[in-house]
């Protein structure tokens, strides 16, 4: 029997509460803060993009403000 070392596309998203003047300000400070603790959903591919299919469970940001 032989080793292998296997690399596994993933795809996720991780949900951070932060405090911010803005927007922007807010989607910085999650890039800054956010660890593999704060991953909410994740999931293994065999292929992420082909052609213009995306089989990920995200693509971009998603933001709302908590009043």
């Amino acid at each position: 029997m032989k080793n292998y070392t296997v690399s596994v596309p993933i795809s996720g998203w991780v949900c951070v509460s932060v405090e911010a003047n803005n927007e922007d300000e807010a989607i910085s400070k999650a890039f800054e803060e956010a660890t593999l603790e704060d991953l909410e959903e994740w999931e293994m591919h065999k292929c992420i993009v082909e052609g213009n299919v995306f089989h990920g469970l995200m693509n971009e940001i998603d933001i709302f403000k908590e009043d």
